[in-house]
C-alpha cells in the first residue's frame, strides 16, 4: 500500500506515470484499486494504491474504497481470507473478523461498524470520570 501522489489515471498522457506502472507490472505487481481515491470539486484522482503479486485466487480477496469524511482522500482496503492449510490435530483459534465483515457486505457499513466497535472498546477501557478540580491549580483572571 502506498500514497505516492502519482496520478495513475493519467498514465496515457504522463510518461513518468506510465513508467511507474510499467515498472510495477514488470515486477508482477498489479493494482487492486482502479477508481479515484481523492475527490475535489472539479477533479478526481487515483493517488492511493494497493498492489499485490498474488493473483492466484481472487475469490478469497476483496479490495475497495471506503467513503469517509476524515480526510480529503477516501479510505482503501484489502481483505484476504486465510486458507487453513494446517492438518494437525492441534486446536487452533482465530478471530473471525473476516466472516463478520462479509456478513455486513457494504464497505461503508463495515467501516462504520468498525468505528462503533473501536469507540465502544475505547470507552470501556478509558471511561470518563467526573473530577473536582483543585482550585489551587486553576488559573485566575487578574
Amino acid at each position: 500500500m502506498d500514497d505516492f501522489d502519482i496520478y495513475l489515471l493519467k498514465h496515457g498522457i504522463h510518461m513518468k506515470t506510465n513508467y511507474y506502472i510499467d515498472n510495477n507490472f514488470s515486477r508482477c505487481f498489479v493494482s487492486l484499486i482502479h477508481k479515484p481515491t481523492r475527490l475535489m470539486t472539479l477533479t478526481a484522482t487515483l493517488i492511493d494504491y494497493i498492489y499485490t503479486n498474488d493473483i492466484r485466487d481472487t475469490n478469497r480477496c476483496y479490495s475497495g474504497i471506503i467513503i469517509t469524511h476524515i480526510a480529503d482522500h477516501l479510505g482503501t482496503f484489502h481483505l484476504v481470507k486465510k486458507h487453513n492449510s494446517s492438518q494437525s490435530s492441534d486446536i487452533l483459534y482465530q478471530l473471525n473478523y473476516f466472516d463478520y465483515i462479509m456478513e455486513i457486505g457494504c464497505p461503508n457499513n463495515v467501516f462504520n461498524a468498525f468505528v462503533t466497535l473501536y469507540k465502544d472498546a475505547f470507552e470501556s477501557v478509558f471511561p470518563l470520570k467526573s473530577i473536582k478540580p483543585n482550585r489551587k491549580y486553576i488559573a485566575r483572571e487578574p
